[in-house]
């Protein structure tokens, strides 16, 4: 008995097996790329994160309704988290960064969710102060003079007397989508950047608040923006929206408005609302935009 064959010499069954061969190689060698952060359409396979908070492994997490901790959050050591807001809005403790990624740690922060409108008023320092169920927080809306909404989901509540009130970031971070808001600090009242490897693709960092440098960004080193909004953060010293200390900032796309630096003191020229660079820094300006912000002494940049 002869085998039907497709190619002459070879029957069709090895051919076939051999067609098998160069699917599963090429599956091996060239896997289909992962979604990113921010495309992902559901939380299938990702962890609930609680209000226990503390350390995290690495991982997927999804916030399920807002969250207000326990304990603040800190990447293990080594660890790669992905962590989606999900319109919601994720509460620190108030004693502490909200987020800490220590060295050799790295931590995606996206949002899929901007459906969600959060109320806020500004306090004195200029800080967002989103709605915590309280009747304290019903009557100093009612009173404030200066209130809004942010839609979609954000890390607030943050409060550290040195650095950085929402994100501590001494390993890698990559902000994909969501908000960084409503955080205070000494230096970096939204995020505290001592790694180069921080970089700003989207979202924004808003409403928080610095007693020194940076009332949304302190970066001591390399910080990348390619698309994302900082503003309306404020700062007593100089850089409301950025202040620059060492490496490269490179602007590739985003805006930096309507913040504010208070500084009216002999020490500095200029009080920088929106960007700060220090003379040990390199302001690399490829795109976005910088306007409408406001400095008690001197210029905004």
């Amino acid at each position: 008995m002869t085998h039907r064959t497709f190619f002459a010499g070879k029957t069709w069954w090895t051919a076939l097996l051999g067609a098998l061969f160069l699917v599963c190689a090429a599956a091996l060698l060239f896997p289909a790329p992962e979604a990113s952060a921010e495309e992902h359409t559901g939380h299938t396979g990702w962890t609930a994160l609680t209000a226990a908070g503390g350390t995290l492994e690495s991982g997927r997490y999804v916030l399920e309704e807002d969250l207000f901790l326990t304990n603040d959050l800190t990447l293990a050591d080594g660890a790669a988290v992905t962590l989606c807001l999900n319109g919601r809005l994720l509460w620190g403790t108030g004693a502490a960064s909200v987020i800490r990624i220590p060295f050799g740690s790295s931590l995606t922060l996206c949002d899929c969710n901007g459906s969600i409108a959060h109320s806020y008023y500004r306090d004195a320092n200029g800080m967002y102060v989103f709605d915590d169920g309280s009747d304290e927080w019903d009557a100093a809306y009612g009173a404030a003079s200066d209130r809004g909404t942010l839609s979609g989901g954000a890390v607030t509540g943050g409060a550290h007397s040195g650095y950085g009130g929402g994100v501590y970031a001494s390993g890698t971070f990559v902000l994909e989508s969501g908000a960084i808001a409503g955080n205070a600090a000494g230096q970096g009242g939204g995020l505290y950047v001592i790694n180069p490897g921080t970089t700003l693709n989207g979202g924004s960092i808003e409403g928080n608040y610095s007693s020194s440098l940076g009332g949304g960004i302190y970066a001591q080193y390399a910080l990348t923006l390619n698309d994302c909004t900082i503003r309306n953060n404020v700062t007593d010293l100089v850089g409301g929206g950025i202040s620059c200390i060492n490496g490269d900032f490179v602007m590739n796309g985003g805006l930096v408005e309507g913040n504010a630096s208070t500084y009216t003191e002999w020490i500095y020229d200029h009080g920088c609302g929106g960007v700060f660079a220090s003379t040990s820094a390199n302001f690399v300006m490829n795109g976005g935009r910088i306007q409408g912000n406001t400095s008690a002494k001197g210029s905004s940049v």
